[in-house]
């Protein structure tokens, strides 16, 4: 808790800031640092102001647009949005007046006459009440990282547990597209084929042993492997996205059904050889 941050936003008078943002702006102050920075999430403000999470967002956005306050945006490594860090912009004259170390001094002000109060004791006069503290219980619903920090510094917020989705199939190995392209029979349109294979990874419906060993039987087969032989007919060889697409891994050997076009081509290679 910084005691400047907290008496600046307390003894802050503007005409265009009304209760909630005053109260969001305190509540800003209560976990701010000797830097006057703070990074809470937003529901743990609404906690906090007993607001909703839709006001505190647009009472931040009106701080900053009556430049009270400043943001910066965080980012966890692997992209993902983690909490602001905001800067109560607090008057450099009133942060040199302020020392958060030192006990508030009861010595009389200069310039300023101090004449007896009629009906007031001189055990009252002199003798202000003590300043109740900030209460450190937990608020419930508030995230353990504010309760357990209530200075907060960006440095020390812990980061999530990575959420990590069970899989239906068994893992697929870390260079299956290697192991998948080192046997496709017909090498192109690689890019395709690996983007289409890593697809097949994220849906989880099928296992990778299912697939390389259908792609397997596929450039064994006969026919495959005649066709490999003769650069004529390499053309029929079935590019690795199309097998992929037309899901070719559930066929008898890795092979579609022979087709009416194929069962011509068939008969006249082998008129052709008889000739």
């Amino acid at each position: 808790m910084s005691l400047r941050a907290l008496t600046w936003a307390f003894d802050l008078v503007d005409a265009d800031l009304t209760p909630t943002l005053k109260l969001v702006l305190i509540t800003l102050a209560n976990y701010a640092n000797e830097k006057s920075e703070t990074y809470p999430k937003q529901s743990t403000i609404a906690v906090k102001t007993c607001l909703t999470r839709q006001t505190v967002c647009a009472a931040l956005t009106k701080l900053e647009d009556l430049d009270l306050i400043s943001s910066t945006q965080r980012y966890y490594d692997n992209g993902g949005y983690r909490s602001k860090v905001y800067r109560l912009n607090v008057p450099a004259a009133l942060e040199e007046s302020i020392n958060d170390d030192e006990p508030l001094s009861n010595s009389p002000t200069p310039g300023v006459s101090n004449p007896p109060t009629r009906d007031v004791s001189d055990d009252d006069r002199g003798c202000p009440p003590p300043r109740r503290p900030l209460s450190n219980t937990p608020t419930r619903g508030v995230g353990e990282d504010d309760n357990n920090n209530r200075v907060l510094e960006p440095k020390l917020e812990p980061k999530p547990e990575p959420r990590r989705k069970g899989r239906r199939t068994a893992e697929w190995p870390s260079d299956y597209r290697e192991q998948f392209w080192a046997v496709v029979p017909r090498k192109i349109g690689k890019d395709a084929a690996l983007t289409k294979l890593a697809r097949i990874e994220r849906e989880d419906k099928v296992e990778f042993d299912v697939i390389i060993a259908a792609m397997r039987r596929y450039a064994n087969s006969p026919d495959v492997r005649r066709d490999l032989r003769d650069p004529d007919r390499r053309r029929f060889i079935v590019h690795p996205v199309t097998w992929l697409n037309h899901g070719r891994w559930s066929d008898e050997d890795g092979l579609p059904p022979e087709s009416t076009d194929d069962r011509h081509r068939r008969v006249l290679a082998r008129r052709t050889v008889a000739i």
